[in-house]
């Protein structure tokens, strides 16, 4: 009896195991990689009533464009298609299939073909307009209401497209072809049929309205030269007027119209985007020479070519032309919210000292009067105010250009503007926020590192805490967002949504604040989710800005979370979500968990790090662990990972489905110490991970990219607790490195201010840049190590990471360099294929103890 209860028991947990089995999820392949389902390009009505999306890879390789109406009742799934857009508020949506154009009146289920479509719009009283192109026989552009109400014909003409105007009003500007190919501008006048030439010539390329729609400008080549001339027209003229012809500035150098960049707020002048070729070349000249002097800002290598581009402004009432830049390489900065009577030139130059320094100058666009900046400056929209930073004393200033008047706008209060309040010296990190946004009664929003203060330009009231201080007492990280407040002013008496980062738990959502208030900001959601985080630094998933609807209060909103793939919902409140998508492909792999763990570094600094799980994780047994770190990592706590090859990084999803743990730690620098600081976060890590019984401390490795990069190539030189060690594209030689130039660009300041921290000259700080060069500590190494470069690495010189590799050769070490063509900061396509299969090979051979692939054996 007792024997033929254990055979059913047996049978009962052989069942049981079975069913556990087959409930596992498969492990990721490189089928996920290559057919892993994607959602984008979200579009929303103006009214918010309906929205379009794609899908890709639903089925695999196929692309499906999906439209419907909020409320649910009506949706439209068209195969290969591509989202036009939506006509305004009128009930019709253009898409394309392959070549082909359909117009879908929406809520039915008519869709109707266009054929020899040209162009659709809406006019002012939401008729829908087509345009077709007829070569039946005959040369003919035929415009036409929908339901063909109205008609207007031109023979022996074809439509290139519409230039956009004021959409309300009735007269349009179509640029049309004939048949010798002469380009022509038209008006056309949707109420009477009339239509009119404005101009001719062989071709008409840029096209530009002013604030008002009712005055253009664009460029085009002239029947008569063939030149390239730029032309004036105001609405009801009847003919364009020529502004610039031939270039002169002055100077005898020759110049090409690039573009027209844009009206001033006044329409009273229009600046324009001139470029000049400053080649290295030196063909067919004896002997092949480039000269390069100690006050050269911008170093070029022999056989390559700069573009110089020049801004002038053009009054159109006299024909004055005013050169902005003065200074080669530099970049001009216009007011926000349209181009005024200043702007600001971005420039380098060197000190006496042969440092590389950047400057700033404010330039009329009236006269080209200059005046020197003493920090950088942002202009306001209106373009009557700078706001600058004083590095030197740490505060806010506004600068009133007409008065000069310079106004501390923030020495009342004490706030840390810059992230030197944590002592971390990480220099991407932002150093600070700057400036949020401008409201509509003269003040300019700034952010602090977490906060919001509302600040007079003029200090007539002391600065305003607008979010009241909760951010930086709670560790919430307060940003705006939206179209709503870019380039415009915000509503000084209305109410703003915000996006709220916890950098404490990492938790992502919305608040609302109310100017004028004391209160605190109004919760609206917090989750363990990723809505949007605008500040993230480099290496962190940011999200999806919320796109919100023209003409009414609805968002599209993504939401993610580190096993929950990205989605899209609807939202009125930033509370509700309706879910407008459901793409969940996570599901069918052996997907990851996280953890957020905390622990001190040998500093005594608090660190925070992610661990990835798999999903069958089993504490009773040990896995293997890899370290992956890019300075700051722990803010993806709650991002989805997408799954994919190789570009250099470690992809996090693809070894922890195949039975990896990975852990990313946080990194706290300190000023000239970048190797020694990595060393302290990622030792002190593997100590405090130790203690969990299923880390398997014999079977750790380590990877980075880049600046990662670096820091593994230190480390394998500096311990000897790791068991597998893979470097991308990272520095080995920081005396060599400093003194190299990438595409002109000198990568000195990278090393002195920059990225690798060093806060000092190589002559001042010499021993600090021979402590940080792995390439001088090769001799220390044990760990075995695998080298990604790619020959034309524009970031990080190939010649950096060779002199790594032959060191270590020559020394023994047990060392594989894989040498790539044809990438540059990393690897893409078949070359990222290749390295995701030999990296993980690398990794299954050392810390899963596989057999060696073939090529690690080869001589």
């Amino acid at each position: 009896m007792l024997n033929k209860a254990i055979f059913y028991i047996l049978i009962v947990l052989q069942v049981v195991t079975s069913l556990t089995v087959s409930a596992q999820n498969k492990p990721l392949d490189e089928y996920a990689l290559k057919s892993w389902p994607i959602l984008e390009f979200p579009s929303i009505r103006d009214d918010g009533k309906y929205v379009s999306f794609t899908l890709k890879n639903v089925p695999t390789k196929s692309q499906t464009l999906v439209i419907q109406s909020v409320n649910g009742k009506w949706q439209k799934e068209i195969v290969e298609g591509n989202m036009f857009s939506f006509l305004g508020c009128s009930k019709f949506a253009v898409f394309a299939v392959n070549d082909s154009v359909f117009v879908a009146e929406l809520g039915t289920e008519r869709i109707e073909y266009l054929p020899d479509l040209t162009l659709i719009f809406v006019d002012s009283k939401d008729l829908v307009w087509i345009g077709h192109n007829i070569n039946k026989g005959r040369r003919e552009f035929v415009l036409e209401s929908m339901g063909g109400t109205k008609k207007i014909t031109f023979p022996n003409l074809h439509c290139v497209r519409r230039l956009e105007t004021d959409d309300n009003d009735s007269i349009k500007l179509l640029q049309m072809e004939d048949s010798v190919g002469q380009t022509l501008l038209y008006t056309v006048n949707l109420e009477n049929g009339r239509t009119r030439v404005v101009w001719k010539g062989k071709s008409l390329v840029d096209f530009v309205v002013d604030n008002q729609q009712r005055q253009v400008v664009f460029s085009g080549m002239s029947i008569e030269d063939g030149n390239k001339k730029i032309w004036y027209y105001k609405l009801d003229s009847s003919q364009c007027k020529l502004v610039l012809g031939d270039i002169d500035l002055g100077r005898g150098e020759i110049y090409n119209i690039d573009r027209i960049n844009d009206f001033s707020l006044d329409g009273s002048r229009i600046f324009i985007r001139l470029k000049k070729i400053i080649s290295n070349k030196k063909e067919n000249i004896d002997p092949q020479l480039s000269i390069w002097t100690f006050k050269d800002p911008i170093l070029l290598r022999p056989n390559v070519s700069l573009v110089n581009e020049e801004l002038i402004s053009l009054n159109l009432d006299n024909g004055k032309v005013i050169r902005l830049i003065a200074h080669d390489g530099s970049t001009l900065a216009l007011p926000e919210s349209g181009n005024g009577d200043w702007a600001i030139e971005t420039y380098k130059t060197i000190n006496e000292t042969g440092k590389s320094e950047k400057k700033s100058d404010l330039v009329s666009t009236i006269n080209g009067d200059r005046m020197e900046l003493e920090n950088d400056g942002v202009l306001s929209p209106n373009g009557q105010y700078i706001v600058c930073f004083d590095n030197k004393n740490g505060y806010y200033y506004s600068i009133n250009i007409e008065s000069k008047r310079r106004t501390n706008m923030t020495e009342s209060i004490s706030s840390f503007w810059t992230k030197k309040y944590n002592d971390d010296y990480d220099a991407l990190q932002p150093m600070r926020r700057g400036i949020a946004g401008w409201t509509d009664q003269g003040d300019v929003l700034i952010y602090d590192q977490f906060d919001i203060w509302r600040c007079n330009l003029n200090s007539v009231f002391s600065p305003q805490n607008i979010t009241n201080g909760y951010g930086r007492k709670n560790g919430v990280v307060f940003s705006l967002f939206g179209d709503a407040y870019q380039n415009k002013f915000i509503n000084a008496n209305g109410k703003i949504i915000l996006s709220a980062f916890d950098k404490v738990t990492k938790k992502n959502g919305f608040y609302s604040i109310s100017f004028g208030r004391s209160k605190q900001p109004k919760l609206l959601t917090m989750q363990s989710k990723l809505f949007y985080y605008p500040h993230a630094t480099l290496g962190i998933e940011r999200g999806f800005m919320p796109l919100r609807a023209k003409d009414a209060d609805i968002y599209i909103i993504q939401r993610m979370g580190a096993n929950e793939s990205p989605n899209y919902f609807l939202s009125d409140d930033f509370k509700n979500f309706k879910r407008l998508t459901n793409i969940h492909p996570e599901t069918e792999y052996n997907w990851l968990t996280t953890e957020l763990h905390t622990w001190n570094n040998f500093q005594q600094k608090r660190l925070q790090g992610v661990l990835y799980k798999p999903q069958d994780f089993d504490s009773t047994k040990k896995y293997p662990i890899i370290f992956y770190y890019y300075r700051k990592l722990s803010d993806n706590l709650n991002a989805f990972l997408k799954p994919s090859f190789s570009d250099g990084r470690l992809n996090i999803p693809w070894y922890v489905s195949k039975g990896f743990l990975v852990f990313t730690p946080d990194i706290h620098y300190m000023a000239g110490k970048p190797g020694e600081s990595c060393l302290d976060a990622i030792v002190s890590a593997t100590d405090y991970l130790r203690e969990f019984s299923y880390i398997d401390s014999n079977k750790m490795g380590i990877q980075g990219i880049s600046f990662g990069g670096f820091e593994t190539n230190y480390l394998v030189t500096h311990t000897n607790i790791f068991a597998a060690a893979c470097s991308s594209s990272g520095l080995s030689n920081f005396i060599s490195g400093y003194n190299s130039i990438n595409n002109g660009n000198i990568k000195q300041p990278e090393f002195e201010m920059g990225p690798y921290q060093m806060g000092g000259t190589l002559w001042e700080k010499r021993d600090e840049f021979i402590n940080n060069s792995a390439v001088f500590s090769a001799n220390k190494v044990t760990t075995p190590l695998l080298l990604m470069h790619t020959k034309n690495d524009s970031t990080v010189p190939y010649a950096n990471a060779l002199e790594f590799f032959l060191a270590l050769r020559r020394l023994g070490k047990k060392v594989w360099f894989l040498s790539y063509e044809n990438s540059d900061h990393g690897v893409y396509g078949r070359n990222g294929e290749d390295f995701n299969t030999r990296m993980e090979q690398f990794f299954n051979y050392l810390l899963k103890d596989s057999l060696p692939p073939v090529w690690m054996k080869m001589n």
